[in-house]
């Protein structure tokens, strides 16, 4: 019953981690483990299947900062680095793209005034997986020496999820306008949400994104609500200082009523479809 362990050559990384997940989801299962390469950390490990290439990592990283920066097309780039490889590789890059993006974002979001405090109280930190291969497994583990796996700090506290995927949300706040910003600062071309994670004294830890983009959606997975997701949060978001000079969609948003508010926060009612729905309060993810 010992240990497995992970590692990747170019980066020098290596992670150790135990045969049984502690929490499991429709794609993936989440291992407790440590690094190995450096302090001893404890980590989240998402175990899937396929091979991977040494420098995907920084293929991610360049992608985020060239949407960022407006230099190519998002489908391009996702397009690029899905190219020949199978549907889990994929996805694992699209979490670790997505949350590049959000990780910069939330840099430049970090810095905003609301006119109350110098700054944001309680800053933002994602944290950005990386992608690693199984090198040497122990019996129990449900994997294959070459699988494909992230790895990221582990968050301890109280998780939460703060702003779903289809637009619920816990509260209002600095979470809600940091996802107002990520429209305006990518200029309308994306919307960042599914913020969960760590609410602690200093700052938010958070984890696994979901980024919505203009049009009909799926280029950061089937996650990618496209319009429909953008329109959802702005249904239920309500500026604050955080988003004064913050640009919305051109096109009218009806606001959801009373009603729909109730059913929203009973998770009975879906804003992408504005009709009753079966989702679980704290929305699809």
């Amino acid at each position: 019953m010992g240990n497995s362990y992970t590692t990747h050559d170019k980066l020098n990384i290596s992670a150790s981690f135990k045969p049984y997940s502690f929490s499991e989801g429709n794609y993936r299962r989440a291992h407790r483990g440590r690094y190995e390469t450096a302090k001893l950390e404890v980590a989240r490990i998402a175990v899937g299947a396929g091979g991977v290439e040494k420098d995907l990592n920084d293929v991610a990283g360049g992608a985020a900062r060239e949407i960022l920066m407006g230099l190519r097309e998002v489908g391009e780039i996702i397009d690029e680095v899905r190219s020949g490889r199978d549907w889990k590789t994929s996805m694992m890059l699209e979490d670790v793209i997505t949350s590049s993006v959000a990780s910069q974002l939330s840099v430049e979001f970090n810095k905003r005034k609301d006119g109350s405090s110098d700054n944001v109280k309680r800053p933002l930190l994602f944290n950005v997986p990386r992608i690693l291969h199984v090198s040497t497994k122990s019996f129990w583990l449900r994997a294959s020496v070459g699988d494909v796996c992230v790895v990221e700090d582990y968050i301890e506290g109280q998780y939460e999820r703060y702003v779903s995927n289809n637009g619920t949300l816990l509260f209002h706040g600095t979470l809600s306008s940091f996802c107002h910003f990520s429209y305006h600062e990518s200029g309308g071309r994306l919307l960042v949400v599914d913020i969960q994670g760590v609410r602690g004294e200093e700052r938010y830890e958070l984890t696994d994104p979901a980024i919505h983009t203009s049009g009909s959606g799926g280029v950061f997975g089937p996650l990618d609500l496209g319009d429909k997701g953008i329109s959802a949060f702005f249904l239920t978001h309500e500026c604050n200082g955080l988003c004064r000079g913050l640009k919305k969609p051109k096109a009218k948003v009806e606001r959801i009523n009373t009603k729909e508010r109730i059913m929203m926060k009973n998770g009975t009612f879906d804003p992408t479809t504005r009709r009753p729905s079966r989702l679980k309060k704290g929305g699809q993810r």
